[in-house]
């Protein structure tokens, strides 16, 4: 049974709320910041109080304050996440990753940890957190991905080599890094066999234009929008440099 159908079937009251939080993320990540808002404004839980606020963060700065205390002594890991969030968007890194830290029995955690320290140039935060992972989550493809590029970035392709390795063959992570080292197309085309719906992999294919266009109907947010037909304008325009040079 699909996540969304077990949502459907289980109790009402429990169905919509979950429903809203799911609308409320998909309109968030689509740019419509305002009616992500109106979705979850009522706060009629914990949940939706917390989301709410992070929403809120994004833009402006948060108080919390004495109508918050639940949500700052909760102990479930989503709302300790998306607290962590919200001192992330205010600048407040030592009470983010105090709040993240809670967190180290889930990845999503040290992909945190992981892509802050990279951002931070924090090498030795950075390698720490990595050996721990990759330890604590063999071949975790969103744990694996994060170091390989930032191993990639800093021309360490053997470090590289190293993670991809002990990723799973049907991943199709995998072939995608496998693909940044070998400039091998094939690569990011069994990336794409693997998931049709793998956006990064369609852009390593920018010259060719029917899988450039089927990447603009997969999109899932504005940036791809936006990268699907800056490669398709790009793609029609070396086609027209080159009729213009037949021409000559």
């Amino acid at each position: 049974m699909s996540i969304l159908k077990k949502i459907q079937t289980s109790k009402p009251e429990k169905s919509i709320f979950i429903m809203t939080l799911i609308k409320s993320s998909l309109l968030y990540l689509k740019g419509d910041l305002e009616k992500a808002k109106d979705l979850v404004k009522d706060c009629k839980n914990d949940f939706e109080l917390i989301f709410y606020e992070y929403l809120n963060s994004t833009t402006q700065n948060i108080n919390l304050d004495l109508k918050h205390k639940r949500i700052l002594s909760s102990n479930n890991p989503t709302v300790i996440y998306y607290l962590a969030k919200i001192y992330f968007n205010q600048k407040d890194y030592d009470n983010y990753l105090y709040q993240m830290g809670r967190l180290l029995d889930f990845n999503f955690a040290y992909c945190d940890f992981l892509l802050f320290f990279d951002q931070n140039n924090d090498n030795i935060k950075f390698e720490d957190f990595a050996r721990e992972a990759l330890v604590k989550f063999p071949g975790d493809s969103r744990i694996s991905y994060i170091c390989a590029i930032h191993y990639f970035e800093r021309n360490q392709f053997e470090s590289m080599t190293k993670i991809i390795s002990g990723m799973s063959d049907k991943d199709p992570v995998r072939f995608y890094l496998q693909g940044l080292i070998s400039n091998d197309k094939n690569d990011f085309r069994m990336a794409i066999e693997l998931d049709p719906t793998y956006h990064e992999a369609y852009m390593k294919l920018y010259d060719n234009y029917e899988l450039t266009l089927k990447s603009l109907e997969i999109a899932s947010c504005y940036e791809e929008v936006f990268e699907s037909i800056r490669n398709l304008i790009i793609i029609e325009n070396n086609e027209y440099l080159k009729r213009m040079r037949n021409d000559l």
